[in-house]
């Protein structure tokens, strides 16, 4: 996790190795967010340049993480207020 939260400190994209429900293994490229709890587990929220999309992502399947040596500076920010907007339509 400490990779994951210099990405977020630093706001650099990571590349994970990630374990699914199912059991398969995919490799990607995330822009980390933020570090969460949630229904008692550890979760990393981050946008997934694989689904191109906003995902949450157990901590626990996360197989291994590496700076992958990109900045995303300034979009963070950005990246949490589009977040909190998707979260506010559906709850509409």
């Amino acid at each position: 996790m400490d990779t994951i939260r210099q990405g977020c400190w630093r706001e650099e994209a990571v590349a994970i190795g990630y374990v699914d429900k199912a059991g398969a293994s995919t490799e990607r490229t995330i822009l980390p967010l933020a570090i969460t709890y949630l229904d008692r587990n550890l979760m990393v929220l981050a946008w997934c340049r694989l689904r191109e999309a906003f995902r949450m992502f157990e901590a626990n399947r996360i197989s291994k993480a590496q700076l992958a040596g990109e900045r995303f500076r300034p979009r963070r920010a950005g990246l949490l207020r589009s977040y909190l907007a998707q979260l506010q339509a559906r709850q509409r």
